[in-house]
């Protein structure tokens, strides 16, 4: 195998440099006439050829070391926050409702690219022997929270019946 490669280095230099020659003395040549040596040249200089590069990919090589160093500075700060993160003092998380409710649908088969029927945001009839009036205030989730620790059960805290 070494003799064949090196066989097909020196065919190939060869062609480089008798192509490379034309090049010079004819700027507009697009090829050899011999359809060997065109065919040799294509393997060199053509679109598949392991030293075409893309636009993109030249792009893409003219950027490597930018992106390497960004990642090695992203890689940095991952491990610097992933050392500290226990550390941190505790703190309040906050949930801000939205200005306007978004009606949930049930998800055919629990894809969520199959939207179907719109249904009410309230308690789940699943966990409740009552059937509970829908949520009307915000989001609902407070009238959730406040449905789970009554002590009559999930009732609405305005539902009569609850006393």
């Amino acid at each position: 195998m070494p003799d064949v490669a090196d066989i097909y280095g020196r065919l190939l230099e060869q062609i480089d440099a008798e192509w490379r020659k034309l090049l010079g003395d004819d700027p507009d040549i697009v090829g050899f006439e011999d359809q060997d040596r065109e065919q040799l040249r294509h393997a060199l200089y053509g679109v598949h050829a392991p030293g075409t590069v893309s636009l993109d990919e030249s792009e893409d090589l003219y950027t490597l070391g930018e992106s390497t160093d960004v990642r090695r500075k992203f890689s940095n700060m991952e491990r610097v926050y992933l050392e500290t993160e226990n550390q941190l003092a505790p703190r309040a998380m906050v949930i801000v409702d939205r200005p306007h409710p978004v009606e949930p649908r049930v998800f055919l088969r629990g894809d969520p690219e199959q939207p179907g029927d719109q249904v009410a945001r309230r308690f789940p009839k699943l966990l409740s022997t009552i059937r509970s009036k829908p949520f009307v205030e915000g989001s609902g989730r407070l009238e959730l929270a406040n449905a789970i620790v009554h002590r009559h059960g999930p009732r609405r805290l305005s539902d009569k019946r609850s006393g």
